[in-house]
């Protein structure tokens, strides 16, 4: 089944449904009193005030110091031990780099293999860029990498791009797929 984004009607009364379509937090976990603190500090600070340092854009790769120290805490917590802050891009979300990738890396026409199910707003994304979007199905542990995924994807359907949710299998267990390949629609 193929989902319209733009046609779906939202029951907003329905408070039982955990709805994993819409990528919004949980409120109950957003630390408004630390993002109000936060916000009444950089507020107060005139030496940020007169520099203009918190009302211009960022470089578009992101803070760099963020980026460096971001790179300390994966030393520090991994074995990657190569990683510099240049390798460092931070974006808005999914939505901005996915639209990058595509933008830099693909064509119109292009196969891009996704997971059965994935993230939606992905889908919509490789559409708008005219990309020719497989899915393949997943079970907990993620895509079902055997024979057949070998020879009808890899070799025959070449992907320039897999489209991976590398978190969790989230929603796994809904609308699960059987074990085949399905070149002309998906879902």
């Amino acid at each position: 089944m193929d989902l319209d984004v733009e046609n779906r009607i939202i029951d907003k009364s329905d408070t039982n449904t955990i709805r994993l379509d819409t990528g919004e937090p949980d409120v109950s976990m957003i630390p408004f009193d630390l993002l109000s603190k936060a916000s009444q500090e950089i507020f107060a600070d005139k030496d940020g005030q007169q520099q203009k340092t918190y009302w211009t854009y960022a470089e578009d790769e992101g803070i760099p110091d963020l980026r460096h120290h971001i790179v300390d805490f994966l030393h520090h917590a991994s074995v990657i031990s190569t990683l510099s802050y240049e390798n460092i891009f931070i974006t808005n979300g999914v939505s901005a780099i996915l639209d990058q990738i595509c933008t830099m890396f693909l064509r119109a026409g292009d196969t891009v293999l996704v997971e059965c199910p994935t993230y939606m707003y992905a889908l919509s994304m490789f559409r708008d860029h005219h990309l020719h979007i497989i899915s393949y199905a997943t079970d907990n542990d993620g895509l079902i990498i055997d024979s057949k995924f070998i020879s009808d994807v890899l070799e025959q359907a070449k992907p320039k791009m897999i489209y991976l949710v590398p978190t969790f299998q989230n929603p796994v267990n809904i609308h699960r797929k059987t074990n085949h390949i399905k070149l002309d629609n998906l879902f």
